[in-house]
């Protein structure tokens, strides 16, 4: 038997691969950028308990669209042009991160902007995420599946990896330099993704009610007792990862401190006696 043809051979897959590993650099990246400007401008005029709890907020702003429309965003992606949604929901993040970096960059941004841009990233984060997934098996051969997946896995485990050293890094630049970059990312995942060409897809089941669909799914997961595992580990890991959010606080207002309080100290090798500095010195 032949092996199995490389999904990299595939035009439409490595257009799908590259728009999937810019997005969610991008994507990474924004949430660490909105998460720091948050906490900054909220510093401003807060104490720390009043400004860690915007912090917890935004991240609340972005998981609450998501967790509310998972139900529905399966079912969109089963009916709809899974190319199409990605393109939708990738066009939004563009104008969000455009529209936080043009408010940074003319020194207009205010909270309200932010919250209302982690809504809408949580909307897109909720529709694009099934169809990029659904998008995967639809691009390659039967044979080459399991590579398929493997390597688009791989591309998002690369984007959630250096997305936020990518935002970090940048936003210690300048803030508005760091959503210039992600505007750029998030435009090149668009670019890749609409030179795809048409992908077939599953036929949807016409025979079954949306909601009757939504709760037949709900039973399989209640059944099957490795995915309802799989899912509540999952769900697990998301809720303790959730504290990776409050980083900005323990980077300006903790870790600063201590730097700040270390500094105003004498430095420990001038405290010691000159006779035991002369003898280190001379190696006895």
């Amino acid at each position: 038997m032949d092996s199995p043809k490389h999904p990299f051979r595939i035009a439409n897959f490595r257009s799908y691969w590259l728009s999937r590993l810019s997005g969610t650099i991008a994507q990474t990246a924004l949430a660490i950028v909105i998460g720091w400007q948050v906490y900054s401008l909220a510093r401003q005029t807060m104490d720390i308990r009043q400004a860690a709890f915007l912090l917890g907020m935004i991240g609340a702003a972005q998981f609450v669209p998501l967790f509310l429309l998972t139900p529905v965003t399966g079912l969109v992606a089963d009916a709809v042009d899974r190319r199409w949604i990605v393109r939708t929901t990738t066009a939004l993040l563009v104008l969000v991160a455009a529209m936080l970096g043009t408010l940074t960059y003319l020194d207009m941004l205010t909270l309200p902007a932010l919250f209302a841009a982690a809504v809408m990233v949580g909307v897109a984060r909720a529709f694009s995420g099934p169809a990029y997934s659904a998008l995967a098996p639809n691009l390659v051969p039967r044979e080459s599946l399991p590579t398929a997946i493997a390597v688009s896995s791989t591309a998002w485990q690369l984007g959630a990896i250096a997305g936020p050293s990518v935002g970090g890094i940048l936003y210690a630049i300048h803030p508005h330099v760091a959503y210039a970059t992600i505007t750029a990312l998030f435009g090149i995942a668009l670019a890749t993704i609409l030179t795809m060409r048409p992908v077939p897809q599953p036929a949807v089941q016409k025979d079954r009610r949306p909601l009757a669909r939504i709760l037949d799914g709900f039973r399989y997961v209640r059944q099957n007792r490795l995915v309802l595992a799989a899912i509540t580990l999952d769900l697990f890991v998301v809720l303790l990862a959730g504290a990776t959010a409050l980083l900005p606080i323990y980077a300006r207002d903790v870790l600063q401190s201590v730097h700040t309080a270390w500094a105003s100290w004498p430095p420990v090798w001038e405290s010691v006696p000159s006779p035991l500095r002369s003898g280190f010195r001379s190696g006895r």
